[in-house]
């Protein structure tokens, strides 16, 4: 059975699929240019998304998911709309290319908008194939005064040649490490006895005043 339902095979579509298909998540795609699936091997439909049969066709009425990237923001909200009409329980998810269509889009059953680039394209995949992950993500981002920063280490702070173990971030600010940038690496979750360095940054998750604790740390 299909999961996801991708409508538009453009930069953000093509990004879209992508991810399902290294998560091996069923999907289908819609486009109306048949020249865009050439060499494609997946399952696709030569179509308007806008038409309820060709949605049905791609089988809409049982997905859990659409994803409206087409390449124009009217053509996204009347797909959100009739696809909305054949399954009400549908989460959707669209590319909003202008800021005065994104209200819209919510408003035609839009659970998300994101802005017409491949990084768009990653995120709202994630909420097909991580669906947990990307609400906690989203919670974060929306819930007020929780905030996630970057902090660079200052060549003066008391943090430098220091064991994460030992430096007392955590007790003292209340802000948690998230990952550290060294260079071109990040280093996720990193290890207690990782030894901080000046220049480096840290990525960090806290409240406003704590994060403001530890920046003064790091600024020395």
């Amino acid at each position: 059975m299909v999961k996801v339902i991708v409508c538009g095979y453009g930069t953000v579509g093509r990004k879209v699929v992508e991810e399902l298909r290294k998560a091996k998540v069923d999907y289908c795609v819609i486009d109306r240019n048949g020249e865009v699936f050439k060499d494609e091997v997946f399952k696709f439909i030569v179509g308007d998304s806008m038409k309820k049969r060709v949605l049905k066709a791609a089988g809409t009425s049982s997905a859990e998911m659409l994803i409206a990237a087409c390449d124009t923001d009217e053509t996204n909200i009347f797909t959100i709309l009739v696809a909305k009409g054949l399954n009400p329980k549908l989460r959707i998810f669209a590319l909003g290319k202008k800021s005065e269509s994104i209200k819209k889009l919510y408003m035609a059953g839009a659970e998300a908008v994101v802005s017409s680039s491949a990084a768009g394209g990653r995120a709202i995949a994630k909420h097909a194939i991580m669906p947990h992950v990307a609400e906690f993500v989203d919670r974060i981002t929306l819930t007020k005064d929780v905030h996630i920063s970057e902090l660079v280490i200052s060549s003066k702070s008391r943090l430098v040649n220091v064991q994460l173990k030992n430096s007392r971030i955590r007790e003292n600010t209340g802000v948690s490490i998230l990952a550290i940038r060294r260079g071109k690496e990040l280093i996720p979750n990193p290890p207690s006895n990782t030894v901080l360095h000046a220049k480096e940054t840290l990525i960090v998750i806290g409240n406003r005043e704590q994060i403001k604790l530890l920046s003064r740390i790091t600024k020395g």
